[in-house]
């Protein structure tokens, strides 16, 4: 019987070839994320009526609380952007741009938008609150001078306020009914998607606050018309204690005082805007409640309350004194003065000898 003496050296090197191969069967190269289909769309030819809009008929619609999932359209992200309205302009100024999401700090530019793939718009998770807005193209609509022409409300409806009812094909043309209404000023829109069913309104959330007619509704969506002119306001500031905001439209950097924040927010695009203080940095953001006063109808009301008391005041003295000049210029007969002097005695009035 033969004997076979096999060096040390052998056997570590089957081992190390054994180990090897066992490391190749057990571990994988990690398997790549599957490409969505439309990764390799053109976005531009597929809408030219965005992709090739005259920039004054260009248009963005607002939707809060709402994120945008779509990695692979992903265009750019600008950290550090402190304002919603320099996102909207990054966008307004990319033509590949199709819409954005913000949130304080952050901007990120895509080539889609939601309309594209239904069930890419989810909500927010908490503590991040996101914006979400899309780039529209309204191209029978008047100029808007706003950063965004509508906010979106997915899901709810503003009932019992509607002036004219159309049937359109979308959105979008609901929001230029809106624009091109002459007989009142549209404040908003509802559109449902099952019908295409589009009620305009001369009222909003704003005007409407405290009704209940702002409402959750199945397959509508409310449109708040950000173009309309509103009259200038005098606004009430609530401070809350304990509160700050998660997402703002704006952010101001060293000012000097809370008078100039509170004239900051009166100043803004913004309809209403509550403000944090800290810092030596205000934060405004858009919201839906508040206490506002029409200032111009004040003055207006005060002034005609004043001209209407004054004429009352003048008109009341004028007859005050014709008639105590008639009385004077009345002549009084013998016989009344000698029967009021005999009652005058009769009562006991001392007699002047």
């Amino acid at each position: 019987m033969l004997s076979v003496r096999v060096s040390p050296y052998v056997v570590a090197g089957v081992l190390v070839v054994c180990v090897g191969a066992l490391a190749q069967e057990t571990i994988q190269p990690p398997v790549s994320q599957p490409v969505p289909v439309f990764a390799d769309i053109n976005f531009e030819s597929v809408n030219p009526e965005v992709t090739d809009c005259a920039p004054e008929k260009v248009s963005f619609e607002l939707v809060t609380g709402y994120v945008y999932s779509a990695p692979a359209d992903m265009l750019d992200s600008q950290p550090g952007t402190l304002m919603l309205t320099d996102c909207i302009d990054m966008c307004r100024n990319n033509r590949s741009c199709l819409s954005v999401n913000y949130e304080t700090g952050l901007c990120v530019l895509f080539s889609s938008h939601a309309d594209m793939y239904p069930g890419s718009l989810t909500s927010s998770q908490f503590p991040v609150f996101t914006l979400y807005v899309q780039k529209n193209c309204l191209s029978d609509s008047p100029p808007c001078d706003r950063a965004w022409s509508f906010e979106r409300v997915m899901g709810f409806k503003l009932g019992s306020y509607s002036r004219k009812n159309s049937r359109v094909s979308s959105r979008q043309e609901c929001e230029v009914q809106c624009l091109l209404e002459t007989d009142f000023p549209c404040r908003s829109a509802n559109f449902n998607n099952a019908t295409g069913d589009c009620d305009i309104s001369d009222m909003d959330r704003h005007t409407a606050v405290g009704t209940g007619a702002f409402q959750p509704a199945e397959n509508s969506e409310f449109l708040e018309n950000n173009c309309v002119d509103d009259p200038v306001r005098l606004c009430e500031f609530q401070k809350m204690e304990g509160r700050i905001l998660k997402t703002v439209d704006s952010v101001f950097q060293e000012v000097a005082s809370l008078e100039d924040c509170k004239r900051l927010c009166l100043t803004a695009s913004f309809r209403f805007c509550p403000q944090d203080e800290g810092d030596a940095h205000i934060v405004l953001q858009e919201d839906v409640s508040g206490v506002c006063i029409n200032m111009v109808g004040l003055v207006l009301a005060c002034s005609v309350f004043l001209v209407a008391q004054l004429v009352i005041i003048v008109a009341w003295t004028a007859v005050w004194h014709r008639r105590r000049r008639s009385k004077l210029e009345e002549p009084l007969s013998p016989a009344t003065t000698t029967e009021s002097l005999r009652q005058l005695y009769d009562s006991g009035y001392p007699r002047r000898i």
